[in-house]
């Protein structure tokens, strides 16, 4: 069973941490034999990415071995891979109600489900439990610090920020737009009539549209034209008018890189071949998530080429009265850092961007910020001003 519990981090930390010397209660090396055998094939399910089967496995080794700790806690870190984050807190929880010295190790984890059901004092208070613990490794000790800032600075705008004047009410668009496959990335006509998505079936993906009509959307059906291929099309933006698409191609044989932009125009045939938006815009590096400004002279998108501020970042090119398309230009320090910045949407007011950020303080890893062009300020959550940076 040892060798079990060192494999039951893979789900929840992605490093050792070891546990003490004496638990309190339980014993690995005791768990019922045919229980440690059914978590053994869970476990390479769950590393084979078959997670429904892990956990259904889990569930069976837990009706043998009903105080099974390490299972409650494999079954926490699938549950929190699955951003199911009410359920991984609950078995976390079981795990140190069945013994809180073998499991103490995994306060991390347990703080990372608890920020992702919103509990974010609770949070805080398990990765301090987590950093008391002297004999953690510094990787270890690092992660934890980071996690602690961001549930610090949660905490610390709830304090300052008592109203909350939105509502996140997500609702599922239904069987007409979701399928069995993976649908993402999804861009709307301004007038709220068309969506299109990138669908994606056997490894391939494709982009897909529906119309609103009478207060629903229709079936989804596959882009009429020559814009899908036999290549991945994914990352899009449509213009607000309904005329162009830009997006992302990898992989295309006349491609500069690894991931390139196109853009594919609508005619009575339908949608246009494809037309890669050239060296000038296009390197040998990785261009993807292009959003288009709703008069469709600026186009926003993230790149990984060199001389930026970090891993990606996020640049804007802009297209001349000849239709050509300019060398494009770094955002600057206003949005750009030396983590990731990707995603980017401009708003319809044509001053709002948005996008994803790993490189500034905020809830997690990666967040949501926006940058006003008119007001220069950076807003983190998408709530309000909280930094002021010049706009370059």
């Amino acid at each position: 069973m040892k060798n079990l519990v060192t494999l039951s981090l893979v789900f929840i930390l992605q490093f050792s941490i070891p546990h003490d010397c004496f638990s309190q209660s339980y014993d690995p090396d005791k768990v019922n034999k045919k229980a440690g055998a059914i978590y053994g094939q869970a476990y390479e399910d769950a590393t084979a990415g078959n997670y429904d089967a892990a956990i259904r496995k889990i569930n069976a080794a837990l009706v043998i071995e009903p105080k099974f700790v390490d299972a409650f806690l494999s079954r926490a870190g699938i549950y929190a891979n699955l951003k199911k984050y009410d359920s991984s807190v609950i078995d976390f929880e079981k795990a140190f109600l069945l013994d809180s010295v073998y499991s103490k190790s995994y306060y991390l984890p347990y703080s990372i489900s608890l920020a992702g059901t919103g509990q974010f004092q609770q949070a805080l208070d398990a990765i301090n439990k987590f950093l008391s613990n002297d004999k953690l490794n510094p990787q270890s000790v690092k992660a934890g610090n980071y996690r602690k800032s961001t549930y610090e600075f949660a905490v610390n705008y709830e304090k300052t920020h008592p109203v909350k004047n939105y509502a996140f009410a997500p609702q599922n668009l239904g069987d007409s737009i979701n399928s069995s496959a993976l649908e993402y990335f999804p861009s709307l006509t301004i007038d709220g009539s068309k969506m299109v998505f990138t669908r994606r079936i056997n490894s391939d993906e494709d982009f897909y549209e529906s119309n609103f009509i009478d207060g629903k959307w229709s079936k989804a059906k596959p882009l009429s034209g020559k814009v899908n291929t036999n290549f991945n099309e994914g990352a899009q933006t449509i213009s607000q008018d309904g005329q162009w698409i830009v997006y992302t191609g990898c992989n295309y044989p006349e491609g500069q890189g690894s991931c390139d932009l196109y853009i594919s125009f609508k005619t009575k045939n339908g949608w246009s071949e494809g037309e890669n938006l050239g060296p000038i815009v296009n390197t040998d590096f990785w261009e993807s998530s292009p959003s288009l400004s709703p008069d469709k002279k600026d186009l926003y998108f993230a790149s990984s080429i060199s001389g930026g501020f970090g891993g990606r970042d996020i640049w804007v090119t802009h297209r001349s009265a000849t239709g050509k398309w300019s060398r494009p230009e770094n955002l600057g320090a206003a949005v750009n850092t030396g983590g990731d910045e990707s995603c980017p949407f401009m708003h319809a007011d044509n001053e709002t961007l948005y996008f994803n950020s790993n490189g500034r303080m905020g809830y997690g890893s990666t967040d949501s910020f926006l940058y006003k062009k008119s007001n220069r300020y950076f807003v983190a959550g998408s709530r309000e001003p909280r930094l002021s940076y010049q706009h370059h």
